[in-house]
């Protein structure tokens, strides 16, 4: 999956993209929000086996301006695919895994734990 950011802004409850930004419709997208007052740290990757590192590709989608010099950017790494390598069941679970990450809605609610046993003391 290849990705592109834009920077957005929320106006009376609807995020607004730039003007020059259009986007076809039914486009899957993304929103991240950063929190006010939490430092965004971004990790680089530790890779178990540095063999893998060609696996892991980056690209500039854009060229930055001597006016980006100071722009807060947002860094996505995934690793890219081997072609032809993957199963079937790898393509369907990473599949299954973008469809419901970030889809529960509702609060967790822990069930009732009931009675814990009694142990005897040790001597």
């Amino acid at each position: 999956m290849k990705l592109t950011t834009y920077e957005a802004v929320v106006e009376n409850g609807q995020i607004k993209l730039a003007d020059a930004v259009r986007l076809p419709e039914h486009t899957k997208v993304f929103v991240i929000v950063p929190l006010p007052g939490i430092p965004v740290r971004i990790a680089s990757p530790r890779l178990v086996d540095s063999g893998q590192a060609a696996g892991f590709a980056l690209e500039v989608v854009e060229e930055p301006t001597e006016r980006d010099a100071e722009r807060e950017v947002e860094v996505t790494i995934e690793p890219a695919e081997p072609k032809g390598q993957t199963s079937p069941e790898q393509r369907e679970w990473r599949q299954f895994i973008q469809e419901t990450a970030g889809a529960w809605q509702g609060d967790l609610v822990r069930p009732d734990q009931g009675r814990y046993e009694q142990r005897d003391e040790l001597p």
